[in-house]
């Protein structure tokens, strides 16, 4: 199980950094929109703000997956379960947006698939 954990770690921080990286792209493609006027500055700052909060709470959750000792769990369920909790107890400590939770366990879920197939 402490392998399966491993690999789940490490494939879910290449899929965090992507996800980080399409955000990115997408507030350039919004700055593009907004220096040519394709969209106003009221939606330019409002996507903005969405957009960091979620830069945030990847950030955010980051930091708990290295808060976390992977010996710790017997299963790969159990180390989901606490680190769902932790990130759920976060968001609302830090107020951010509740929609960042539900892109984070699309990537959990996601990843725990992945792994399972190559295991």
């Amino acid at each position: 199980m402490q392998t399966f954990i491993q690999k789940y770690l490490k494939i879910l921080a290449i899929e965090l950094d992507d996800l980080e990286s399409d955000i990115k792209f997408l507030i350039e493609k919004y700055k593009q929109k907004k220096d040519s006027e394709t969209i106003s500055n009221y939606v330019f700052l409002e996507n903005l703000v969405v957009l960091n909060s979620e830069l945030c709470g990847i950030s955010s959750f980051k930091k708990l997956m290295n808060e976390f000792d992977p010996a710790s769990y017997a299963t790969i369920e159990d180390f989901l379960d606490g680190i769902k909790a932790r990130f759920k107890r976060k968001i609302i400590e830090c107020g951010l947006p509740e929609g960042i939770y539900m892109i984070i366990e699309r990537k959990l879920i996601k990843v725990y698939t992945y792994v399972g197939q190559i295991d």
